[in-house]
């Protein structure tokens, strides 16, 4: 496992006794800084990779679209090496998981926090997908605030649980919660919003050198996010393709 070899030469002779040092570092350095962050929570991060779990599940197979590659010798010769060469120090729940505008998140009961960075993150990137859809800031209901569990709103607001049949199927009771980003509770049947004057383009790499010098693609995209792999073995950039503002 490419991540594990990253580990082992991180901490070298120190890799048996890795669970100490990354108490220590928690101790030391987030803290003091981040009391969001739960220490279990960045423990499990830096020993397993896994920072946001989805659902209750297990992870046996390792995401391999982190995998990377990056300039080395081997025997003398250049070569670039295939690996993870991501974080494997800091956590990720410093970019979205300890700062946010809704202050319910950070209440505390007996000097504990009731949330952690992991709803914290959640609630980003939820503002962030309504205010795309909606455009307007999103607000927490205040009903759905206290509800139990990892996640800080369940996409089904107290009113619909009540009305949920014991021998329905479940799947049929779980929607989308991309549905509900227009109005910020529960959807009603048959009201989806697509947000509008937004085009999504899922691209591989060599499209992008395929569409580079052509007429029909230039000023084509308003926004590019490139992955960690597809930036290292990009050869020029691509402005050309981007639209001016």
């Amino acid at each position: 496992m490419k991540r594990e070899k990253r580990l082992r030469s991180y901490y070298e002779d120190r890799f048996d006794y890795r669970k100490n040092l990354i108490d220590w570092d928690y101790s030391m350095n987030v803290k003091d800084w981040a009391e969001i962050i739960h220490s279990k929570l960045f423990l499990w991060w830096r020993q397993e990779g896994i920072a946001y779990e989805i659902r209750d599940s297990k992870y046996p197979q390792p995401n391999r679209t982190m995998a990377s590659y990056a300039e080395g010798k081997e025997k003398g010769h250049s070569k670039l090496k295939r690996g993870y060469w991501g974080d494997i120090v800091q956590s990720p729940y410093w970019s979205i998981g300890v700062h946010a505008d809704e202050q319910s998140l950070y209440k505390k009961r007996s000097f504990q926090h009731t949330k952690t960075c992991q709803h914290v993150a959640e609630y980003n990137i939820y503002s962030l997908l309504f205010e795309l859809s909606a455009k307007k800031r999103y607000k927490m209901p205040q009903e759905d605030s206290e509800i139990h569990g990892r996640s800080f709103w369940s996409g089904l607001s107290h009113r619909d649980v009540e009305k949920v049949e014991e021998e329905g199927e479940i799947e049929s009771l779980q929607d989308d919660r991309m549905d509900t980003l227009s109005t910020g509770r529960a959807p009603e049947s048959g009201t989806k919003r697509v947000p509008q004057g937004i085009k999504l383009v899922l691209l591989q790499g060599e499209s992008l050198e395929f569409m580079r010098g052509k007429k029909k693609y230039a000023e084509l995209f308003h926004l590019v996010f490139l992955s960690n792999l597809c930036l290292q073995m990009l050869k020029e950039p691509l402005p050309e393709l981007l639209h001016e503002r």
